[in-house]
């Protein structure tokens, strides 16, 4: 059986907690940042793996779990491995560097060993060189490159 205890949160904001299972604790994480003004959570794939997403974008979370979460990727949803995932509140306004998966088959040879994805629209891009900005061919956002991550 499930034990639940309420707590305070350091923004006013109160919720219920499980205290034995850690699937509950990140729902209701997720539900109490909702009540709480925060539009969800976001994460992106953080392996070279064939799970149906592209790696570098950022989906939304619908279900938080320790064991698998589950993504919306255009407008399905999808069960991902949590430990393949990076989680964040707000997913970055920068281009991410992602290196070429060593199975891609729809990703032109002339790209070279890694590509950029735009972070407003996912389209792919291949890096010319080692540039600070880059435009959208897609969107036409001009954003930063996250070297930093690369």
């Amino acid at each position: 059986m499930t034990r639940i205890a309420s707590r305070r949160l350091q923004d006013g904001c109160q919720g219920d907690v499980s205290v034995l299972r850690a699937r509950d604790i990140l729902t209701a994480r997720l539900l109490r940042a909702k009540q709480c003004g925060m539009r969800g959570m976001w994460a992106r794939l953080q392996a070279d793996l064939n799970v149906k997403l592209r790696r570098g974008a950022w989906y939304r979370i619908t279900q938080p779990g320790p064991l698998q979460t589950v993504l919306e990727v255009a407008g399905r949803l999808h069960q991902i491995p949590s430990a393949f995932l990076q989680v964040v509140e707000r997913p970055p306004r920068k281009w991410t560097v992602v290196p070429r998966p060593e199975d891609a088959i729809h990703l032109p040879a002339n790209w070279g060993d890694r590509y950029a994805v735009c972070p407003s629209c996912r389209e792919r891009q291949p890096l010319g060189g080692h540039p600070r900005r880059m435009a959208c061919n897609r969107c036409h956002g001009d954003y930063e490159v996250a070297w930093s991550e690369a």
